[in-house]
């Protein structure tokens, strides 16, 4: 391997201060509140938008999903949390999971009729922060998970 040229350029890839906020929100999560980071894909199914109140024309559909049960873009964080939560919920007492990622928003009434119209000027994408407790028993009114979830507000916003 020695000796061999480097046939490709190496660039510089400039700052970008979202990575510093999400690996500063990574850090709190993990580090401060015991949370574990899941990793979720961006596709849900049409049982888990109406499980919710939603419907797939509030979201984005793919031409070619990854799977067939999966066409829709999500427009929450929420969809995949749950899921999580109802498959550990089966082997956990409790836990508490996050996930950072992006979510689409569509918005019909910006979509030009003009079909040369470039997806960024009507296609809403912005980044999400889902967090969700889970407590089987509740034996004490101060391990309510709402309240567990309101404690960490402020230490949040203060180390922001």
């Amino acid at each position: 391997m020695a000796g061999l040229p480097v046939l490709s350029d190496v660039q510089y890839t400039p700052y970008i201060p979202l990575v510093g906020l999400v690996r500063n929100l990574e850090d709190i999560f993990v580090q401060d509140f015991h949370f574990d980071q899941t990793e979720t894909y961006p596709w849900t199914s049409e049982k888990l938008l109406k499980q919710f109140g939603s419907t797939g024309e509030k979201c984005y559909s793919l031409q070619n999903p990854v799977h067939i049960e999966t066409p829709y873009l999500r427009d929450s964080m929420i969809y995949n949390l749950v899921g999580y939560a109802s498959k550990n919920s089966k082997f956990f007492d409790s836990f508490r999971i996050f996930d950072i990622g992006n979510v689409w928003h569509k918005d019909l009434e910006k979509k030009s009729k003009d079909s040369k119209t470039y997806a960024t000027s009507f296609v809403h994408e912005s980044f999400e922060l889902g967090a969700l407790v889970y407590e089987k028993s509740l034996n004490n009114w101060e391990k309510d998970s709402f309240l567990v979830v309101k404690s960490l507000l402020e230490p949040l916003m203060q180390r922001l």
